[in-house]
């Protein structure tokens, strides 16, 4: 499989993440992050991230930030009484909404 260039890259996740750039320590974490946050996105959406000539709109970049801090945050199943995943998730598929196909 060829090499990808996510849309988010990995600077700009720890940014999001608010880590120290020089610490390397989950780097690979955060790269899988970065590519499960990206197939859910194409799952959910039906469009392609990646690829030659792709414009990621900045509402479904923000939606890949939201995913990646949430999953770097809680590595584990969350308790359902929590509001804040239920919050996460309205708000991520509000983002991502705006680009499904059967909104145009």
């Amino acid at each position: 499989m060829a090499d990808v260039t996510e849309p988010v890259t990995l600077a700009e996740a720890k940014l999001h993440l608010r880590i120290n750039p020089g610490d390397t320590s989950e780097d690979s974490l955060i790269n899988d992050l970065i590519t499960a946050a990206r197939e859910f996105c194409e799952n959910y959406t039906g469009k392609e991230l990646v690829g030659e000539n792709v414009v990621v709109p900045k509402t479904v970049k923000q939606a890949l930030l939201l995913l990646i801090a949430h999953w770097y945050n809680n590595r584990e199943a969350v308790v359902a009484a929590n509001v804040v995943p239920r919050e996460v998730e309205l708000t991520v598929r509000t983002l991502l909404n705006q680009h499904k196909g059967w909104w145009f």
